[in-house]
């Protein structure tokens, strides 16, 4: 799933889909392959198919596109899972992170998808990959979300650094590899 997490939830999602639940869910919901047809079929660049597609299929299924669109206590979840919910826009930062080279639009459906059935994110393949990409990840205290909308990007913040100061929209303090606060620029 596009290098997200694969805990037990997100298991059972791939194994409920045949390890193709975003196809699975474009074949099956002739809401979503309906606006998906007509983003496509759009004579503008496919990142600009993107941005549309970011907007139209959040507002469609009622997914908080930022981090701003979460009221505190929106849940949506079972009374024992006690998670908050994540945007679109800081799954997209971490998808477009683990998946450079993927058509934006993929991207962005990705992301929409994991809000959507409220995956979690795990820090820790991030930080595996960051490690990969010769960040160090030992000088890291969060992860930092630049850009608006499917524009998003994140950057690694660095001890000594602001999160706000380097323009950041949104901000996630890694406590350790899987516990994480979210901030907003306010």
């Amino acid at each position: 799933m596009n290098g997200l997490p694969q805990g037990e939830k997100e298991k059972k999602y791939m194994e409920k889909y045949n390890n193709n639940p975003i196809q699975d869910w474009i074949d099956n919901d002739k809401k979503l392959s309906t606006i998906l047809v007509e983003i496509q079929e759009m004579s503008i660049p496919i990142e600009e198919q993107a941005e549309i597609a970011f907007h139209r299929v959040s507002e469609a299924y009622h997914i908080p596109k930022l981090p701003e669109d979460i009221e505190v206590g929106d849940r949506g979840y079972d009374d024992e899972d006690m998670e908050e919910p994540i945007s679109a826009y800081h799954h997209l930062g971490i998808v477009k992170f683990l998946n450079p080279e993927n058509d934006p639009r993929g991207n962005v459906l990705s992301a929409i998808y994991f809000a959507k059935e409220k995956l979690e994110i795990d820090y820790e393949i991030v930080f595996s990959e960051a490690l990969k990409s010769g960040i160090d990840v030992t000088q890291i205290t969060g992860i930092g979300f630049l850009g608006e909308n499917s524009f998003v990007k994140i950057v690694f913040v660095k001890h000594t650094e602001s999160w706000y100061e380097l323009g950041c929209n949104f901000f996630v303090k890694i406590i350790e590899p899987n516990i994480a606060l979210p901030f907003i620029k306010e």
